[in-house]
């Protein structure tokens, strides 16, 4: 510690620019308004969105490690920014749904700002469990415009995944997913974007691999599975491998 202090110290003073060859790489994620990639991230049922920048503790780790990939094969920088929509606990089908639109346009209106803001910007969606269901219908329908823009849709632990959708699909497995979502299988991602888009869902999971029943408490395969340091670094290296597909 102090051989490394005293190094630190002669640079300064000796020569402007001197590094060190253990100095600490730059953070993975920048607070630079129009980043090369800007991610929205969308957290789950129940996930304060005072906790882990908004978009729960999934997206957090999987999008930074992420991030540092994107960083060290190519040198651009990449945003997250949460969509902060009403992601609490409710009693009845209707309000959750109601919660997935209002997410959705949301969203949109985030992706259409960054688009008018920063022309120069692609954009990523991520969301976990509830937070995949409001990716979901964010991208039932884009514009040929917007789609040119959308480098990457990862959707985690999706309620409505399809498994017939051909999008690329993920299972931490030799073998597909066999289900579609707790909640039935979602509409086809849009075409222009299909390229884009990933589905993560572990077999166990019950809430993306349908199972179980509505309204009882999810396993902990949904709650803890796709934030483990071992499930984090696959779910990276897939999204990085769709924006590498993409021009990112």
């Amino acid at each position: 510690m102090i051989a490394r202090l005293i190094g630190a110290l002669l640079c300064l003073v000796v020569a402007a620019g001197c590094t060190t060859s253990d100095a600490e790489p730059p953070e993975p994620l920048v607070s630079t308004t129009c980043a090369d990639l800007v991610v929205l991230g969308i957290r789950g049922n129940n996930q304060a969105g005072d906790l882990n920048q908004g978009v729960g503790k999934e997206v957090l780790r999987t999008v930074t490690d992420l991030a540092r990939r994107v960083q060290s094969r190519s040198g651009a920088s990449v945003r997250l920014e949460a969509v902060d929509y009403d992601a609490t606990g409710t009693a009845t089908a209707t309000a959750y749904f109601d919660h997935v639109t209002a997410g959705a346009r949301r969203a949109g209106r985030q992706v259409d700002a960054l688009v008018a803001r920063c022309p120069d910007s692609r954009i990523a969606v991520v969301g976990f469990s509830q937070g995949a269901q409001v990716t979901h219908e964010l991208v039932e329908h884009v514009s040929k415009t917007l789609a040119r823009r959308i480098a990457l849709i990862g959707m985690i632990a999706d309620p409505r995944r399809n498994p017939a959708d051909p999008i690329r699909h993920w299972s931490y497995a030799n073998t597909p997913v066999p289900r579609p979502g707790l909640l039935g299988p979602g509409p086809a991602v849009d075409a222009d974007v299909r390229a884009a888009a990933i589905s993560f869902c572990h077999d166990a999971d019950e809430v993306c691999n349908g199972r179980g029943v509505r309204g009882e408490r999810t396993s902990a395969a949904h709650r803890f599975f796709y934030e483990r340091p071992a499930t984090v670094q696959v779910t990276a290296a897939q999204l990085d491998d769709v924006l590498r597909a993409n021009g990112v």
